[in-house]
């Protein structure tokens, strides 16, 4: 474990120590997946979940606590945040690069942020309670398109849906075979990203590149992105290769 790593966890177990000791829910930051990795060893040890505001979240916060433990329930300090142009017909065409970028350059820390999603040019950022005013006050331009913020009261339905199933050709249902096959990488550059550390397998980081996927694992590659392993068809190519199904995500 680096340094880190180390001083995450030790902030982590700070804070479910806290939860324990007053009997009160306790949150982090949003984390990526490798920090979520180091967050899921603690859950054996501590009562611990992971929220990012919708089930199909990349970015999540660690929740301390529960009702048994604290008597009581309590949301996460997440709220839903809608961006949208003030007049689309004006709109530039807006990436989830922009509106990431619109918001850091209000000076905004990347773990105060979790996900965003995206339906055509309007956004549904998920973020702290506490930055939520400064965006609904402050950010105005997304590119060179003005933009109105809001707070949504539920969650919208987008964030329920899966991306379609893609059907792949790969080698097996080895995790490296499949990670080359979504991204168009060799089975040696895969490979190599196994012993990177920039695979997860929900959650957790897999240094073995010959973990045989499940239907359902949920597949990060960090700097590259995430997919749902669906399954495999049942069907094989005429050279033996397996038809694989997927569900590839865009930019979280």
């Amino acid at each position: 474990m680096d340094n880190t790593q180390a001083q995450l966890k030790k902030r982590l177990s700070e804070l479910a120590e806290r939860a324990a000791a007053r009997s009160c829910y306790t949150y982090s930051s949003f984390l990526t997946a490798d920090e979520q990795s180091t967050a899921l060893t603690l859950k054996g040890i501590y009562d611990m979940r992971l929220e990012g505001g919708f089930e199909l979240a990349e970015r999540k916060t660690a929740v301390f606590g529960s009702e048994s433990s604290c008597g009581y329930t309590e949301n996460p300090p997440i709220d839903c945040i809608k961006i949208s142009p003030v007049n689309e017909r004006f709109s530039d065409e807006l990436t989830h690069r922009d509106f990431l970028g619109a918001l850091m350059n209000l000076g905004i820390k990347r773990e105060m942020l979790g996900d965003i999603v995206l339906q055509g040019n309007t956004a549904y950022l998920f973020c702290l309670e506490t930055v939520s005013p400064f965006v609904i006050e402050n950010l105005e331009k997304v590119r060179h398109t003005s933009v109105i913020a809001v707070r949504e009261d539920e969650i919208p339905e987008i964030t329920a849906e899966l991306p379609e199933v893609t059907t792949l050709t790969a080698a097996s249902p080895r995790a490296d075979a499949v990670v080359a096959a979504v991204y168009n990488l060799s089975r040696g550059i895969s490979a190599e990203l196994f012993e990177q550390g920039r695979i997860f397998i929900n959650g957790r980081e897999m240094s073995s590149a010959s973990h045989p996927l499940s239907p359902g694992d949920t597949v990060s590659v960090r700097g590259k992105g995430r997919f749902i392993f669906v399954g495999l068809s049942g069907r094989t190519t005429k050279k033996g290769r397996e038809y694989i199904q997927v569900r590839i995500f865009g930019g979280a």
